[in-house]
C-alpha cells in the first residue's frame, strides 16, 4: 500500500476517510498540518467537509490540489494530438472533460517541476504523445 504525505492549511481539523460508497472507515482530529495518507482510486477523504481523494505522485500533496478521482484510461490519444499539434477541439463532451484534466495536471506538474499528480495512465499518455 502507497502513502503521500498530504498538506492542510489549518494545523488543527477534522479527517474522514471513506469508501466508495461514502462508507465513513475512519475519523481523527489533527493537530498537525501534514499527514500521511493512503494512495487510494476508490476511497476519498475530507478535511473540514472539504472532499479531496490522494493520487500517485512527486512531494507533499495540497489536499486542495486533487478533488477529483481522475482515470484518463478513455482519454483517446488521437483526441490530444489533434488538440495540442493541429489546434483542433473534440466535439464528444466526455473526451473533451478529460483533455481539459489532463492539460490542468500536465500545467500543475509543470509548475511544480515533477510528476506532483500522477493519476492512473496520466504517464502513459504522455510517453504516446511524445512518440507521435
Amino acid at each position: 500500500m502507497a502513502f503521500r504525505l498530504v498538506e492542510f492549511d489549518a494545523p488543527l481539523g477534522v479527517l474522514k476517510s471513506f469508501d466508495s460508497f461514502k462508507n465513513l472507515l475512519n475519523e481523527k482530529i489533527l493537530e498537525t498540518n501534514t499527514c500521511s495518507l493512503n494512495v487510494s482510486y476508490k476511497n476519498f477523504y475530507t478535511y473540514n467537509d472539504f472532499k479531496f481523494y490522494v493520487c500517485d505522485g512527486e512531494g507533499t500533496l495540497n489536499f486542495k490540489d486533487y478533488t477529483k478521482n481522475l482515470n484518463l484510461i478513455d482519454l483517446e490519444l488521437i483526441t490530444l494530438k489533434e488538440h495540442l499539434f493541429e489546434n483542433k477541439t473534440t466535439k464528444n463532451p466526455y473526451q473533451l472533460k478529460l483533455l481539459n484534466e489532463f492539460l490542468r495536471l500536465y500545467d500543475l506538474n509543470i509548475s511544480k517541476g515533477c510528476y506532483y499528480l500522477n493519476p492512473p495512465y496520466f504517464k502513459q499518455l504522455e510517453k504516446e504523445l511524445i512518440l507521435c
